[in-house]
């Protein structure tokens, strides 16, 4: 950013996927989200002996034999709606939280938390192989769910919403440090992927469980937006620092490798930059001004 007063030159590191700035942003976002839900989301049936759950996490899967690697990519958008719409005419209304990732070989997979508004289903305790134990549904709703997606899926009935999402949102801000998560960063960035998508009323399902006091909270999030278009990193850092941002002006994206900065620091101002910073902010202003006669 340029100060169009003094001259000043403020470099913000910038959200990019996966890194700390954005992994703060995208926990401020959802944080919301998270306090609003409920520990406890299986309920019992006391007439019929049974528990029950209106909400499924899903892992659904891409078979190598079925998609190329980038063939996985380019139609999980497409068959993740086609998943979606089926679910729709089954079982009523939904409300989803999805994010996409990469498996280590690189192919495409998805993570959905989906809340049916229509339908219960019956749940019952499960053993995992690793000795740990889930809640899941009857085999004969795997069958009907399965026939929905053309490889493996896995289904585990949600007992612990709060949970739940904690692990969703941990999967959309993987680190770039670790393999999966810089390879799903990799591939979302190379296809054109949102990191994760909310449903614009997926958190008024969590409503029936909520104590009384989260109730007015919930409904000052009616319109609350967790999209991930949201996490705008200029505008807050420019408030926080106390600058007016009437007297800036956006002058490109530098590497911070290119400035000497340290991955550590947030932002740094330059009174009056050196002739080799100089250079660099002249050849993006250059390649920006290119870029903008392009688009007309």
């Amino acid at each position: 950013m340029e100060h169009t007063k003094t001259g000043e030159t403020l470099f913000l590191k910038a959200a990019k996927r996966g890194n700390d700035v954005y992994q703060r942003r995208i926990e401020k976002i959802l944080q919301p989200l998270k306090e609003i839900t409920s520990k406890c989301f299986i309920v019992d049936d006391f007439y019929h002996s049974q528990k029950k759950t209106k909400m499924l996490f899903f892992t659904l899967t891409t078979d190598p034999n079925i998609y190329s690697l980038n063939e996985s990519w380019l139609n999980v958008g497409i068959d993740w709606n086609r998943f979606k719409t089926n679910l729709q005419k089954e079982y009523g209304k939904i409300e989803t939280f999805r994010t996409w990732e990469s498996t280590k070989k690189g192919y495409a997979h998805i993570h959905v938390l989906v809340g049916f508004a229509e339908h219960e289903f019956t749940v019952f305790r499960h053993k995992d192989k690793d000795g740990s134990a889930s809640y899941r549904i009857p085999w004969n709703d795997v069958k009907k769910l399965g026939s929905y997606w053309h490889s493996f899926l896995d289904i585990k009935a949600v007992s612990d919403s709060r949970g739940a999402v904690n692990e969703l949102i941990k999967y959309v801000t993987k680190e770039l440090c670790s393999e999966k998560g810089y390879k799903t960063n990799a591939m979302i960035c190379l296809f054109n992927k949102q990191s994760y998508a909310i449903s614009k009323h997926f958190y008024t399902l969590l409503e029936a469980q909520f104590k009384k006091e989260g109730y007015d909270k919930l409904k000052q999030l009616k319109s609350y937006d967790f999209s991930e278009s949201r996490c705008n990193l200029i505008t807050e850092i420019l408030h926080n620092s106390n600058h007016d941002p009437s007297n800036w002006r956006f002058v490109g994206v530098l590497r911070g490798k290119s400035l000497h900065l340290h991955p550590q620091c947030f932002v740094f101002l330059v009174p009056d930059p050196p002739p080799q910073i100089k250079e660099l902010i002249d050849f993006e202003k250059e390649r920006q001004r290119v870029l903008a006669e392009a688009r007309f």
